[in-house]
C-alpha cells in the first residue's frame, strides 16, 4: 500500500509541476484530498507551521542592529524608478562602508570604496545572478541613477565600488525632527539680510 501511495503521489506532483491537471482518483481536486481517500492513512500537512513572534516590550528594540535605508529613496522623485530591491541593496552597501573605514579602504583622493561582488549581491538579496546584475545596473552611474560607481581593477581583482551620496551637498536632509521641535531649513531658505539678534530666543 505504501509503495502504491508513493508512486501515485509522485505522479500527481509531477503532473502539476508540468502545468497539467492530473486525474486524481475519485475526482479529488488536491493532493491532500486524494490522500484522504486511503483508509487509515494519516495525512501530513506539507505547509510549514507559522513562526510565533513575541512582542517588543519597553526599549527592547534598541538592543538590535538594523540596516538603515534613507527615506529620500522612497520620497524623492529622482528615485521613484528604483525598484525596492535596488533600494535595499543600496542600504546594504551603505552598511558595508563601515567595514571599509575600519580596513582603511581609501583611494589616493581619500574617497571611501567598498568591495561588493555579484556573489555578495545574490547571497545578501537571495536572488539569482541575472537579478543581481539588474539591481547593480539600477544603481550604477552608467545605466542607473548614479548612486554607485563601479571601477574595474583587472588582473582578477574584484571591482571597486564607490557608494555615492543620495543627496546633493547643498541639501540638508534628516530622518528625524530636531530635538528642539523646529523644522530644519536649508541655508538657501534663510533670510539674507538679518540682524545680529536673528535666531536668539528670549530669556
Amino acid at each position: 500500500m505504501l509503495e502504491k501511495v508513493s508512486l501515485a503521489l509522485l505522479t500527481c506532483v509531477a503532473a502539476r509541476k508540468n502545468a497539467q491537471k492530473p486525474s486524481c482518483e475519485n475526482g479529488a481536486q488536491t493532493i491532500t484530498e486524494w490522500l484522504n481517500q486511503f483508509p487509515g492513512k494519516e495525512v501530513i500537512s506539507m505547509a510549514q507551521p507559522p513562526m510565533l513572534h513575541d512582542y517588543y516590550y519597553g526599549n527592547e528594540a534598541d538592543q538590535y542592529t538594523f540596516y538603515r535605508l534613507p527615506k529620500v529613496l522612497f520620497t524623492d522623485n529622482r528615485y521613484k524608478t528604483l525598484s525596492d530591491g535596488a533600494k535595499i541593496l543600496y542600504g546594504l552597501m551603505l552598511d558595508r562602508m563601515g567595514l571599509s573605514m575600519k580596513n582603511g579602504w581609501l583611494d589616493e583622493e581619500n574617497r571611501v570604496y567598498i568591495y561588493f561582488t555579484l556573489e555578495d549581491v545574490t547571497e545578501q538579496m537571495n536572488c539569482k545572478n541575472d537579478k543581481g546584475v539588474k539591481l547593480l545596473a539600477e544603481l550604477d552611474t552608467v545605466k542607473g541613477v548614479g548612486l554607485i560607481e563601479r571601477v574595474k581593477q583587472g588582473q582578477g581583482k574584484p571591482t571597486i565600488i564607490y557608494v555615492k551620496k543620495f543627496f546633493d551637498g547643498a541639501e540638508v536632509l534628516t530622518s528625524e525632527k530636531p530635538k528642539s521641535g523646529l523644522p530644519v531649513m536649508p541655508k538657501s531658505a534663510l533670510p539674507i539680510n538679518r540682524s545680529q539678534d536673528y535666531g536668539k530666543t528670549d530669556t
